[in-house]
């Protein structure tokens, strides 16, 4: 009775002091909140048609950062601002913007006690352990094992398509090799999962992905609550919720399948990238190495990250090419004279391939944004200076301690003053010889993208992801022809997700024609 009072006593002063304290951002533009509850993030993350419209039409009305709401009244900055997000990611050490309580709690809630949820000190003990597995050697001896799996999905498809037509649906066939990719080149275990063997996991991570384009408000709320109330995550656990339970079960299963994969390790000693991060932590002094948890947890978001965002966006590549006949002929040329002048392929000297891979990646993001926190009191400079809702025009914003950012990948990967006023167009003919634009602020770790983050924070293994996508895509357009299958949608989420319209409604898949060549 007495935590209960003291937690309600927690929620209304915080509540009060949110509905009477000024707001530093109160001079900042930004579109009507739709909720007091969630705020814009319903809107963002469920209810728009499909990703980036909202946030592209927001960013074209009010300017490149504006104010959008959080749940309870909580202002957020928004931006899109090249120069404001260079400050934001590479301040010294990039550690003045950490990651938001927000985007701790959901990666806790996935994959546990790894990389994902820590700031600081902590998680560069974690980097510097992990990133020798994903260093550019060690990448390239992954190779034979992505072309190889890579060969079994299109036999696979070759045989299914014999059967059944052109007309395939190929999600499952996607999720299931870039599965299998992972866990032979992060643990030396293939589940067979593309020949329709081990499919726990699979199923698992396709639930997963239902699980992240239901945000409502009472997420929202929730969400809110982890992040405030004391003792919130422990009461709410103990509470009987269908949602909760699921993903706990989910979590549950992950860390279970992963404990079999470490356990296949043995001792850690190997050429897989488990053991070359387990190696690194056995010989690292007593207090820099990672604990049993932190290796487990670190396991399953090596999963979790390293093949669902993977097959999508190889999936969303090949959606683009099914449309352009011209593209496709012009990879399948430069793989052939490649071959015919070197003897092998070296996927980093193929540049129509490589143009299409950048520009997919610049279109289709899988993760919505990132969030980061300010831990001190700053000033954020502007390249694009804004108009506040009292006329005034400024080139840059103080901030103070704790203020949220929201910075969605999609605006920036589609903001015109970077871009060009094509920016809403798929066109790889941006990277292509002399229409190579120019970007004054090295931002992302990748092609000066968004899509894998940037800073003390990028993403780890942008390089696996790279090279696995470039194999994927060749290997399919050496044994098909595509054309295109029906419309397909990028449905928000926490995770952005390619949905086709069917008769129960939109669901996970990308249906294309495939022609044998």
């Amino acid at each position: 009775m007495l935590l209960s009072i003291a937690i309600l006593a927690v929620v209304v002063t915080y509540l009060w002091r949110r509905l009477t304290a000024r707001s530093p951002l109160w001079n900042i533009q930004g579109p009507p909140s739709p909720s007091w509850a969630a705020g814009h993030f319903v809107d963002l993350l469920h209810t728009q048609d499909e990703m980036g419209h909202l946030e592209v039409s927001w960013f074209r009305r009010y300017g490149s950062t504006l104010r959008i709401k959080k749940s309870f009244g909580e202002d957020v900055l928004m931006s899109a601002d090249p120069k404001a997000l260079f400050h934001i990611f590479h301040t010294p050490g990039g550690q003045l913007y950490s990651r938001a309580p927000e985007e701790i709690i959901m990666n806790e809630s996935l994959a546990g006690n790894g990389v994902a949820i820590h700031k600081g000190a902590t998680h560069q003990r974690h980097r510097r352990l992990m990133n020798p597995a994903f260093s550019e050697g060690k990448i390239k001896a992954m190779v034979p094992i992505m072309q190889r799996v890579s060969r079994q999905m299109t036999e696979k498809l070759l045989d299914v398509v014999a059967v059944q037509g052109g007309l395939l649906d190929l999600h499952s066939f996607f999720m299931c090799t870039t599965l299998d990719i992972i866990c032979e080149a992060a643990f030396g275990h293939n589940f067979g999962t593309i020949e329709g063997k081990e499919r726990e996991m699979a199923t698992v991570i396709e639930g997963m992905l239902h699980e992240c384009n239901n945000t409502n408000a009472t997420m929202r709320v929730l969400g809110w609550a982890m992040e405030h109330v004391p003792f919130a995550k422990e009461i709410l656990r103990s509470i009987p919720n269908k949602m909760m339970d699921g993903m706990h079960r989910q979590q549950d299963i992950m860390r279970d399948a992963a404990k079999k994969l470490l356990e296949g390790l043995g001792d850690g000693t190997g050429n897989t990238m488990q053991s070359v991060i387990m190696e690194g932590s056995a010989a690292a002094p007593e207090g820099k190495k990672l604990s049993d948890d932190e290796i487990l947890s670190n396991a399953v978001s090596l999963v979790l990250a390293g093949h669902g965002t993977t097959a999508v966006t190889a999936l969303w590549a090949l959606y683009e090419l099914s449309r352009r006949p011209d593209l496709q002929e012009r990879i399948r040329a430069e793989v052939d004279e490649t071959r015919q002048r070197t003897g092998e392929l070296v996927y980093d000297s193929l540049p129509v391939l490589n143009a299409v891979l950048k520009e997919t990646l610049r279109m289709d993001t899988n993760f919505p944004y990132v969030m980061r926190i300010a831990e001190a009191d700053d000033v954020i400079p502007l390249s694009e200076p804004i108009v506040t809702a009292d006329g005034k025009t400024i080139d840059s914003l103080p901030v103070r301690k704790g203020q949220l950012i929201y910075i969605p990948e999609i605006g920036y990967n589609r903001n015109t003053s970077v871009w060009g006023d094509d920016a809403d167009v798929w066109n790889p003919e941006r990277w292509l010889g002399d229409k190579k634009a120019e970007k004054k602020y090295p931002l992302g770790v990748y092609a000066n993208l968004m899509t894998f983050s940037g800073g003390a924070y990028g993403c780890l293994g942008w390089r696996f992801a790279v090279v696995e996508m470039q194999v994927l895509i060749v290997e399919m357009l050496e044994t098909f022809v595509l054309s295109p299958g029906p419309r397909v949608k990028r449905k928000p989420g926490l995770v952005v997700t390619a949905q086709v319209e069917t008769q129960k409604g939109h669901e996970l898949g990308m249906p294309l024609h495939l022609t044998p060549r």
